[in-house]
């Protein structure tokens, strides 16, 4: 097994939300391959993270495109062929699609093909992801809410639960609250499970959990949010908006190795976790989801 050095993306194109961090991955191969990372939903812009991942024995330098001019890239929903004129955002460090300029529909299946221009050393890359169905909660209830005011900030605590449908097995939940201030115009809520039940995997990465319907079993998954946000917030804001993912199992076993990878670096003698991508030929992620949103009113 040989490791490959390289950023990932923890990116939720639904909210605008993004981060990166570093990780190390142990992939068959010595080879430096594509790094391609797109999570994308209906009604949002396409989005997507383009680099490589280094090879130990490959002296081929780290590539980070800022230009469409230096890959071919070809997205396809069945087999008609998409153009939506991607642009580089410096700011992100994204590709993104013009607003609107391509409807992504539910039940669909999409694919992505791209090569490196001028590197034929390193392997064109495919994926495939279908968008799911939006589900919805079976149960949302708001069972505590501590939260409350100090000074010009306004402190979230609290404590909600909530149930799956069981006729989808893949599920994220996220929390934000709308924030014109942010680089996003969305702050993040983090959400930690209240008790460690099955099917249930907190992302703090992320600040989200994952859900494993089957696992979980009809179980209510009790919650805690919470957040440190600007009091003016509480103008624009509804309250907490809470975000269920129909995510697909590429989408949930590859943050699910991510996090169990994560997890090992601080505990050296776990055991070894193989790492998911659906990037043939390559590494990352290209996978679809849809989404349902609750409104969890501010405590008054």
């Amino acid at each position: 097994m040989t490791k490959y050095y390289y950023y990932i993306l923890l990116l939720i194109v639904g909210t605008q939300y993004s981060c990166v961090s570093d990780a190390n991955f142990e992939i068959d191969g010595a080879e430096s391959r594509i790094f391609f990372y797109s999570e994308f939903e209906p009604n949002q812009d396409i989005a997507f993270k383009y680099s490589t991942a280094i090879g130990l024995s490959d002296l081929t330098p780290e590539i980070n495109p800022t230009l469409t001019t230096e890959f071919n890239l070809e997205l396809r929903e069945g087999n008609v062929l998409l153009d939506p004129s991607f642009r580089y955002n410096p700011v992100t460090g994204l590709f993104v699609s013009p607003h609107n300029a391509q409807e992504i529909n539910t039940g669909t299946f999409y694919t992505i093909t791209t090569n490196l221009k001028g590197h034929s050393d390193i392997k064109k890359v495919t994926a495939t992801t279908f968008i799911p169905e939006p589900k919805d909660f079976i149960a949302l209830e708001d069972i505590e809410d501590r939260s409350y005011q100090e000074s010009n900030d306004y402190i979230i605590d609290k404590d909600i639960k909530i149930s799956t449908d069981e006729s989808h097995r893949y599920f994220e939940v996220e929390a934000y609250v709308i924030d014109p201030n942010d680089d996003t115009s969305f702050k993040k809520i983090s959400i930690q499970p209240i008790h460690s039940v099955k099917g249930v995997l907190p992302l703090p990465e992320r600040k989200s959990i994952l859900i494993e319907s089957k696992e979980l079993n009809s179980q209510f998954a009790f919650l805690n949010l919470q957040a440190t946000i600007d009091v003016n917030l509480l103008d624009i804001n509804e309250g907490v908006y809470l975000k269920l993912k129909t995510v697909t199992e590429d989408h949930y076993r590859y943050h699910f190795t991510l996090a169990k990878e994560i997890e090992s670096t601080y505990a050296p003698l776990s055991e070894p976790v193989v790492n998911y991508t659906n990037i043939d030929d390559g590494i990352g992620l290209f996978s679809g989801f849809s989404s349902t949103v609750h409104t969890l009113p501010f405590k008054e």
